[in-house]
């Protein structure tokens, strides 16, 4: 997982798996996360398309709540130990991948 943190705080986690990057960003409390694949929002002509070109499989809707399902279990403790090594490195903005 990559996580991004600036000013001390996660601003997001990502799983990149080449065309089915899934975000994690964290909601007002430290105890909400919402999940999303990077085409969420785009219509099946489209992710049909994209598979073509890429020869490459795109999640679908339930493979996507799948790895949402399991990825968020890891949310907290991934973003609490990248801002704990961006506190200790005094840096702004900083970016930890994490293996999980």
């Amino acid at each position: 997982l990559k996580v991004q943190v600036a000013w001390g705080r996660t601003h997001l986690i990502a799983w990149a798996g080449s065309a089915n990057t899934i975000y994690l960003t964290p909601g007002l409390t430290s105890q909400q996360w919402t999940c999303q694949h990077e085409l969420a929002f785009v219509d099946s002509n489209v992710r049909d398309h994209l598979e073509r070109a890429k020869k490459e499989l795109i999640l679908n809707h339930d493979e996507e709540k799948a790895w949402c399902g399991y990825l968020l279990k890891f949310a907290e403790e991934v973003s609490v130990k990248a801002q704990f090594v961006a506190t200790r490195l005094r840096a702004p903005l900083v970016r930890v991948d994490l293996f999980v």
